[in-house]
């Protein structure tokens, strides 16, 4: 029997399955019950944990020595690894890492510009980063096989990284407006410099030009509910008005607009059409009525990360590879 048979008869993900075995305390007490029964049921047999550190001769891939690789999360806040894109992400590493019978560890900063203690040679093969905004980790990994995701704009060609298509999530989002027959448009970014929100509004506003008038362009940060109510009541003016806005950010930012098109005396989804780009499908079907989203596919590009990194370790002197992955537009219920 297989941690996925497991996983299946007990309604949960293979991490989850993992993390039973493992006694994680985040797992609630319902669910482990659920696992271990599906666990007693299949005669199910995990795999021994690794604690001397060596190779596993079992469907053992060439470069591994520990049979561990490490997620790493950038950031000394615990909450960024609870956050819906970490989660997806590592829904999507978890496969390969079950089908090489690796063990994965998710890891933070201890503290700002220090390392955590289990990114080690002797501990990990390899490591998958998430976004950075800091160079110094470039220097800090320099000893250890990385793949780096959502990172391209920083490493650029000269280390393995897996992406998403930022040009492709701002045509999707040009071509949705247009097919609703919008010619007025605008662009809300809450999030001021990230780099992959302004890949995707430059593409956005590039195709604009072609057919139309250049969007207005908004991007603000750390906007309360009133500020952003004040600048739609603002922006809605008669003259011109936009119909038509792409948020490159979360769910979270596209339903606060929805209230400040509401509080300006508009309808949204009827006189202002609006599509963003939401991890959390829970949140933007909540939302009433439910926007047009770009999905970055976080389980492909995480499942896509781990496979490199895996590639990598058997592959140490390979020439760089960078993959991207495809958006996916989640058009609302008719």
């Amino acid at each position: 029997m297989s941690v996925t048979e497991v996983a299946k008869m007990a309604g949960v993900s293979r991490m989850t399955v993992s993390r039973v075995v493992n006694d994680d305390p985040r797992v609630k007490p319902e669910t482990a019950r659920q696992v271990r029964a599906a666990i007693a049921t299949l005669n199910y047999v995990p795999p021994s944990p690794l604690s001397d550190g060596r190779r596993r001769k079992s469907r053992s891939v060439v470069g591994l020595h520990t049979s561990r690789i490490a997620v790493l999360i950038p950031d000394t806040n615990a909450d960024a690894m609870r956050t819906t894109l970490s989660g997806r992400l590592l829904h999507g590493v978890d496969g390969p890492v079950d089908e090489h019978r690796l063990q994965m560890l998710l890891t933070r900063l201890p503290a700002p510009r220090t390392l955590p203690a289990c990114i080690d040679r002797r501990q990990v093969d390899g490591v998958l980063v998430r976004y950075i905004d800091s160079a110094w980790l470039f220097d800090a990994l320099s000893d250890i096989p990385v793949v780096w995701i959502f990172s391209s704009a920083l490493v650029g060609e000269a280390r393995d990284h897996v992406d998403t298509d930022d040009t492709a999530v701002g045509t999707l989002a040009l071509d949705f407006l247009r097919g609703r027959g919008h010619r007025h448009l605008a662009t809300f970014n809450d999030m001021h410099g990230h780099p992959a929100h302004l890949r995707r509004i430059e593409r956005f506003s590039q195709k604009a030009r072609i057919d139309g008038p250049p969007p207005r362009r908004v991007d603000m940060d750390g906007i309360g509910q009133e500020a952003l109510n004040r600048q739609f009541a603002r922006l809605l003016q008669p003259d011109d008005r936009p119909t038509g806005f792409f948020l490159p950010g979360t769910g979270l930012i596209v339903s606060r607009v929805q209230h400040a098109i509401r509080a300006a005396g508009f309808l949204p989804g009827q006189d202002i059409d609006l599509i963003g780009c939401g991890h959390d499908h829970h949140l933007v079907e909540a939302m009433y009525p439910q926007p047009a989203n770009i999905d970055i596919q976080p389980e492909a590009i995480g499942t896509a990360a781990a496979e490199l990194l895996i590639w990598r370790l058997g592959n140490p002197a390979a020439p760089v590879r960078q993959v991207t992955i495809p958006p996916k537009l989640m058009l609302p219920p008719a």
